[in-house]
């Protein structure tokens, strides 16, 4: 029946068998299992184009999500995909920006009331208010010095 299924001879299906029994028996001297073979597309990955974004857009997706905040609107993936649809022409799924957003480390926190919030990581947080401060010091003292942005949030994480 495989034979004919994969429409190849049934000698070659006995010599593919007949291979796999001898690895087996090369892996577990003691006795022979069961021989199974993988497909080679079982571990195909396709790519995901809309859920890989690029540095610039996947800001937007977190000034999209803090702008329902501010305008005092609970952010929801539907709502997020359709300020999306309109900033960056995004045309994938809500599955996709739910993806998009636990790649960006944002998750639902439940409340006290019950309902679910979305939240950025505290460090993350943290390390933003950060930099905003220290911005406004500079801006504030009339520091003359050149600032650089590197675009990384790893890269000052342990140091002051």
């Amino acid at each position: 029946m495989t034979a004919e299924a994969c429409g190849v001879s049934l000698d070659y299906v006995k010599r593919v068998c007949a291979e796999g029994k001898k690895l087996s028996v090369g892996e577990n001297q003691l006795a022979a299992k069961p021989s199974f073979f993988k497909s080679p597309r079982k571990s195909y990955k396709h790519a995901k184009p809309m859920t890989n974004l690029n540095d610039f857009n996947n800001d937007v997706v977190r000034r999209t999500v803090h702008s329902f905040y501010d305008n005092g609107q609970y952010p929801t993936s539907e709502k997020i995909l359709g300020a999306l649809h309109e900033k960056i022409n995004y045309s994938d799924s809500q599955w996709s920006v739910r993806h998009i957003l636990r790649n960006l480390n944002f998750k639902y926190k439940k409340c006290n009331d019950g309902r679910k919030f979305l939240m950025e990581r505290n460090d993350i947080i943290c390390f933003r208010v950060k930099f905003l401060r220290k911005m406004n010091e500079f801006r504030r003292n009339n520091d003359t010095r050149p600032i650089f942005y590197l675009n990384e949030t790893w890269v000052n994480q342990n140091h002051t």
